[in-house]
């Protein structure tokens, strides 16, 4: 069932509202129904675009993700952010908020200007308003209303947006005691990026939630997965089944089957170190990647032999002849210095091949030297 803004309105105080951001047909339908709100922001000029800020992005930009978004969302509310030098003045924010509705949102936000809020309003549409840290009006990436004359103005352009009829507000990136006072005195729904657990929802920008976007990391937006390092693992794999000569197709069938078979292993090797501080992947000796066959950037398993876990990840190069085995990231809190453990990995092979097809195990002792 589709949500609408009275479902919204009538949440404040009782549950609370989730909001990600979303620029895409793809994206859009996974997200659509998990999350109760999805903004079509226009925070897609650095995310999508690549700019160092907001500012580029034109109303044509904003117009086409919003009909992709519609195209997918059948239950969660979309929200059409309005970008910068649209609402320049009332007849300008009009026009472009009915665009933006005509595409397909439900409702538009705008960042501070309770006039031109008022002015949307008046036409039916629903608005969102925006305070704190507003990137097009803001460069200065920091916490905003850390001084009292600051925070006063920032409370007041909230009761401002609230008087000119926004069913809600976002708070971005300001101390957490003024967006409990905003949230508290304020009739309408509050939504926080980096302002504190008090309001009445929280948002994030998607890439930041799926560890997407490097360029800029806030403080506030945890990563629930990183996505980034996923993906590479996925296109080192294709380039190297490219490479071999394993994708085979004519036009759009395969000419066989193909079946993912162990490939090589490194058995009973001990990890020589376990290093919490790195982004991810395990250090092998190159020459032992070269015995078993392993490239670098490699999709492997690895087994830990004294307690059963069992991680996927990719190669990095070590010093040659080093018996350099290290478990780098996360996965360093489950595998410890000394432990044995098999490193295994695998290959796509043609059915026809399959009887013929012979894998690599590399043997090796105490030192990581291979057992001849």
């Amino acid at each position: 069932m589709k949500l609408n803004i009275e479902n919204i309105k009538s949440m404040k105080n009782k549950e609370k509202i989730s909001m990600l951001t979303a620029y895409d047909f793809s994206t859009a339908g996974v997200m659509d129904g998990t999350v109760d709100m999805i903004l079509v922001g226009d925070s897609l000029g650095m995310v999508v675009y690549g700019d160092d800020n907001t500012l580029n992005v034109t109303m044509q930009d904003m117009i086409r993700p919003t009909q992709a978004v519609k195209r997918a969302v059948k239950k969660s509310i979309i929200i059409g952010d309005m970008p910068a030098n649209s609402y320049n003045n009332k007849t300008e924010a009009v026009e472009n908020a009915k665009s933006l509705i005509k595409a397909g949102a439900d409702c538009v936000k705008i960042e501070n200007q309770h006039e031109m809020a008022e002015a949307i309003v008046n036409t039916g549409i629903e608005v969102i308003g925006h305070v704190g840290l507003t990137p097009q009006t803001i460069t200065d990436y920091r916490m905003q209303g850390k001084d009292e004359e600051s925070a006063n103005r920032i409370f007041q352009e909230a009761r401002a947006l609230e008087k000119a009829g926004c069913f809600a507000i976002v708070l971005e990136c300001i101390p957490a005691d003024l967006a409990k006072k905003i949230t508290t005195e304020l009739k309408i729904i509050t939504i926080g990026i980096g302002a504190g657990l008090d309001c009445d929802g929280q948002v994030l920008v998607s890439h930041d939630v799926l560890g997407l976007f490097e360029k800029i990391k806030p403080d506030f937006a945890k990563t629930y997965v990183n996505l980034s390092e996923q993906m590479k693992t996925a296109f080192i794999e294709y380039n190297q089944n490219v490479k071999e000569g394993v994708v085979k197709s004519t036009g759009t069938n395969f000419t066989q089957m193909q079946r993912l078979m162990f490939k090589s292993k490194i058995h009973r090797a001990t990890a020589t170190d376990a290093n919490l501080d790195y982004e991810g992947s395990i250090t092998i000796d190159s020459e032992l990647m070269k015995k078993a066959n392993i490239v670098p950037g490699e999709q492997v398993h690895v087994l830990n032999i004294d307690n059963g876990e069992r991680i996927e990840t990719y190669t990095i190069e070590g010093e040659p002849n080093s018996g350099c085995i290290c478990i780098n990231g996360a996965a360093a809190h489950k595998f410890k210095k000394g432990e044995k453990i098999i490193i295994i990995s695998y290959v796509l092979v043609d059915e026809d091949k399959i009887n013929k097809f012979k894998p690599k195990v590399v043997l090796v002792d105490e030192n990581n030297k291979e057992i001849i």
